[in-house]
């Protein structure tokens, strides 16, 4: 099992030039093309956008170079101008500046490298959030200028709600922009913070062995480890307003016993809990979730797969991505 394809594709969309080792795709394909990525800088990103299905293929400091409508049913790709998806955050190069978004360099002077921030469009258009380091920063899209900074993190500690590992994407939802925090160890988690720049807390810890997503354009979904749950949390609040629990047949252990369960951290690959969690919930690590209809469908990255899920999350179909020949 890949731990990382769990959370190395979380949020990662920007725009601009190719990544450093991924092969270019041609535009307009209506097809899902190989390409050859010696570095690990590019990934697959699905999304709801405007209650369609949209699919891009998403580089490391270049975002989108290539976009397409997606058919659930088929699999089937229709080639669409490579953007960012609306609340999604994007990775892009900390040159101080993107699309006239300008923000200050960090005390102590500039890095000897650009890294990597963080920007994500609101879906009404007119705001952006761009998180550098533990700043983050409200901008006026228009005006092109910050309305509103406020810290990840209120001095050297960690405060009541705060972000308590490393910042990672973000996601700007109605009046919430959540982040991903990674641990150095095999554990991740999502945190709220209101737009205006107070800690609402922590949405999940089961991210390293699940996905985040925008279910849609006011609601984050997190696949809580293996999709044991869904956990979707509003835009509007910060707040977690349901749970979807998937049915599973009952095993020898409980996956909410061992949420980041790997065969080193086990020790053993061979115990029945072990084969037991691999089997029911080793599948849906890394599964991006958002909203389709009355239920939700899947993107399974490692396998090119579109899964379609009911409300329940119920398994009612899967096919695989059309893919260039």
């Amino acid at each position: 099992m890949k731990h990382a394809a769990a959370i190395g594709f979380l949020g990662v969309i920007c725009m601009g030039m190719q990544a450093r080792g991924a092969t270019p795709i041609p535009r307009g394909l209506d097809c899902l093309p190989s390409w050859e990525d010696p570095d690990g800088e590019r990934t697959l990103v699905l999304g709801n956008v405007g209650g369609a299905l949209a699919l891009c293929a998403v580089d490391t400091f270049a975002g989108p170079v290539a976009c397409w409508a997606l058919d659930a049913a088929s699999g089937k790709l229709t080639a669409r101008a490579p953007k960012p998806f609306p609340g999604v955050g994007i990775p892009i190069r900390d040159d101080r500046c993107y699309e006239g978004l300008c923000w200050p360099a960090p005390p102590g002077g500039e890095p000897d490298a650009p890294g990597v921030a963080y920007l994500a469009y609101h879906p009404d258009g007119k705001r952006a959030a761009v998180r550098v380091g533990e700043t983050v920063l409200i901008f006026d899209v228009a005006e092109k200028k910050p309305t509103r900074t406020f810290k990840l993190r209120d001095g050297e500690s960690v405060g009541p709600k705060e972000i308590t590992n490393a910042p990672g994407p973000i996601w700007f939802l109605g009046e919430t922009v959540f982040v991903l925090g990674y641990d150095a160890g095999p554990a991740a988690a999502v945190f709220a913070y209101s737009a205006r720049g107070k800690a609402l807390g922590a949405v999940d810890w089961g991210v390293f062995n699940g996905a985040v997503a925008a279910l849609d354009e006011a609601q984050l979904g997190v696949n809580s480890v293996g999709l044991s749950e869904l956990v979707i949390a509003a835009g509007k609040t910060g707040k977690v307003v349901k749970r979807v629990r998937r049915a599973v047949a009952k095993g020898p252990c409980r996956v909410k016993d061992q949420p980041e369960w790997s065969a080193e951290a086990m020790g053993d690959e061979n115990s029945a809990c072990f084969k037991y969690l691999a089997e029911v919930f080793g599948g849906w690590a890394g599964v991006q979730i958002v909203r389709h209809g009355e239920g939700f469908v899947g993107l399974a990255i490692e396998r090119g797969e579109i899964v379609t899920l009911d409300a329940r999350l119920r398994e009612k179909g899967r096919v695989a991505l059309v893919r260039c020949r």
